[in-house]
């Protein structure tokens, strides 16, 4: 989350992978709720940029929600 905060402030960082990376491992933890209350409070706040053409903000909520579930880190 350091790297996040430190990286959010830039349009031009893509912030997205520091967010999936954590995501993965709180949930494999069962942090589950956590990630979905950040996730949305980051989206609201257009924090989740992508510097490389992915899905950014609420997007990016739904596609890594859709990859976490058909790769087994949500069920």
């Amino acid at each position: 989350m350091k790297a996040f905060t430190q990286e959010k402030r830039s349009h031009y960082t893509d912030t997205t992978g520091i967010v999936a990376a954590w995501a993965a491992d709180e949930d494999e933890l069962g942090h589950a709720g956590t990630v979905a209350s950040f996730l949305h409070r980051a989206a609201a706040a257009k924090e989740l940029n992508s510097g490389v053409g992915t899905p950014e903000n609420a997007k990016f909520v739904a596609a890594l929600n859709r990859f976490q579930h058909r790769h087994g880190y949500l069920t």
